[in-house]
This record gives structure tokens, C-alpha cells and sequence, in this order.
């Protein structure tokens, strides 16, 4: 299964409309199922709307049903930002005090940036 940016855009929104995490378990409730084999994953106190119980089904589903894919393309991420690390260093260092080693190590920093989720 690979995730596609169809999917990655459902998986997003569906992100934004879910409740505000952090979620949890909690210690010693049980899931519940019902006579159609249905498993409740979530207890929700209070007046919770219909619209946000719907919203975080939604959620669990796409989450679930990708996590998979999700971690595949992690993973290939980041083997392909390792080679591409190691690619701009050896390019770079090919070229000693040259400007083209100076934007390497640029390129190595800004992509280190990116991948921490920092503004580069």
C-alpha cells in the first residue's frame, strides 16, 4: 500500500477535524464489543456533539487503515535524506574552502531543518 497525496490530504483533515489530542488509554477499561463484532475504541463523557464522535471515528479509521504506508514512507524518507546528506558532503568535500562546498554544507543544514520542523 502506498500513501498517496489523496490520502495524506484525507489523513490531514481528518487530523484538523478529530479532537484536539493529546489522546490516551486508559488503564483497566476494556474495549467494549457489541453483537455485530463491533469494537468501541472511545468513551466519551459528557455532551459530546455527534459531529465530533463522527470526526474522530474518521480519524481513527484513516489512521489505522495507513499506518503501515505511513511508517513505510518514514522510513524511505529518511533513507533517502541519508543519501542525499551523504551525496552534498562528499560533493562538497571534493571542493575544499570552495563556494561549492560552503553551499553543501547550506543545503545539509536547511534539509536538517526542514526534517526537525524548523523554519529553515
Amino acid at each position: 500500500m502506498t500513501l498517496t497525496d489523496t490520502t495524506l490530504a484525507e489523513i490531514e483533515a481528518a487530523a484538523r477535524a478529530a479532537t484536539e489530542g493529546p489522546w490516551q488509554t486508559m488503564a483497566g477499561d476494556p474495549l467494549a464489543v457489541d453483537a455485530h463484532s463491533s469494537v468501541y475504541v472511545a468513551k466519551m463523557t459528557g455532551a459530546t456533539p455527534v459531529t465530533e464522535l463522527a470526526a474522530n471515528a474518521r480519524f481513527i479509521t484513516l489512521a489505522c487503515n495507513n499506518a503501515a504506508a505511513m511508517a513505510a514512507e518514514i522510513r524511505a524518507l529518511r533513507e533517502a535524506y541519508l543519501t542525499l546528506q551523504m551525496a552534498l558532503s562528499e560533493a562538497g568535500d571534493d571542493y575544499p574552502g570552495s563556494s561549492m562546498q560552503e553551499w553543501c554544507v547550506q543545503q545539509i543544514a536547511r534539509a536538517e531543518q526542514i526534517r526537525k520542523g524548523t523554519p529553515p
